[in-house]
């Protein structure tokens, strides 16, 4: 027990850097590491965080998976939804309806070609249009409806890794001040 104190107090001598005050987070990493190993020799020249990192499960790029998984007209149909869906489509939209209508209302009557109340080719047109571009945006809507779903899927792996991370980071403070208390105590009795 007392080879024990002694390691930890070695260990946190190493830590600290007594004669600026600043703590040395690798040593202090590493020395933790030591402890929970069950004082097995540290690691000197290891670099804890990136090796914690490289441990860590790969986070997945929802947008990668989303764009592998597509096809090309999957592609065509997401693209004509984000076009579709603008403002500036709309008022492409509606610039050519008022011109269309204003031009067959008012216009010179030798050069209006889609007659007034009827406006059958504009209305023919117009359907022509929608029963084209609703198919295609109702399926660029699911698409991106499947992207939202693997984005969450992924926030919420994430989310649990996080969660996991910080019990963890939780249980090793809690082990860091049952040890500095101890050590404390030890220190106490020695000074006795």
């Amino acid at each position: 027990h007392s080879l024990r104190c002694l390691d930890i107090r070695r260990c946190l001598t190493k830590v600290l850097k007594l004669g600026d005050n600043m703590v040395d987070w690798r040593w202090f990493c590493e020395c933790f590491v030591w402890l929970q190993s069950g004082f097995a020799k540290p690691n000197v020249g290891g670099n804890f965080i990136n090796d914690t990192i490289n441990k860590m499960e790969n986070v997945r790029n929802a947008n990668q998976i989303h764009k592998s998984r597509l096809t090309r007209a999957e592609l065509f149909a997401i693209g004509l939804t984000d076009k579709v869906g603008t403002i500036g489509f709309f008022l492409i939209i509606l610039l050519w309806t008022l011109f269309w209508l204003g031009w067959n209302t008012i216009g010179p009557k030798a050069m209006r070609f889609d007659p007034y109340p009827a406006f059958v080719l504009w209305l023919f047109i117009s359907n022509m249009i929608q029963i084209f571009l609703m198919p295609l945006i109702m399926v660029g809507q699911n698409l991106q409806g499947k992207h939202a779903e693997i984005r969450a899927e992924n926030d919420y792996q994430i989310n649990l890794k996080a969660e996991r991370e910080i019990r963890n980071l939780n249980n090793k403070i809690d082990e860091l001040t049952n040890l500095l208390n101890e050590i404390k105590s030890d220190i106490k009795n020695i000074n006795k």
